[in-house]
């Protein structure tokens, strides 16, 4: 099999991996908001706005697999409620007017970063990876976000 060799890799370098490339998106469209025409800017900041409100509701899917991924193990209610939560203020964020809802994903990645220092405190590469990868997306949020409020 193709991937036989690849079973050895760390789940940390593959989230790390992974967790960089999903910064190209957010990278990439808030530099473009700055560079294309004015009339272009809002379907760029409208993808954008959906990129990152699919990236807030993918984090409170990591609870979700948490959750489920213990099935001898107690459940923990709160890992399914606050589960949610991230979904539904992306939601919230898509509903909104752009630049609104630009502020308001960034908003709930930091809150989601708040929420999983502390509930992942034990796995200190996760926590070095979703701070870095949050402050980068933040900023871009908020570059989009400038570039279209001028």
């Amino acid at each position: 099999m193709v991937l036989e060799g690849y079973m050895n890799i760390p789940a940390s370098i593959i989230a790390i991996c992974l967790g960089l490339t999903a910064l190209v998106p957010f990278a990439v469209l808030s530099a473009c908001l700055w560079l294309v025409a004015p009339q272009y800017q809002a379907a760029f900041a409208g993808v954008l706005l959906a990129y990152g409100a699919s990236i807030l509701g993918f984090l409170g899917g990591i609870h979700w697999g948490a959750g489920l991924s213990s099935d001898n193990a107690p459940v923990h209610v709160w890992q399914y409620v606050y589960g949610v939560c991230p979904a539904l203020l992306a939601w919230a964020a898509v509903l909104a007017p752009t630049p609104k809802g630009l502020l308001l994903v960034a908003a709930g990645l930091v809150a989601a970063l708040i929420v999983d220092r502390r509930v992942w405190a034990h796995t200190a590469w996760f926590v070095r990876l979703r701070t870095r990868l949050t402050a980068l997306a933040v900023i871009c949020l908020y570059a989009a976000y400038a570039a279209i409020a001028k």
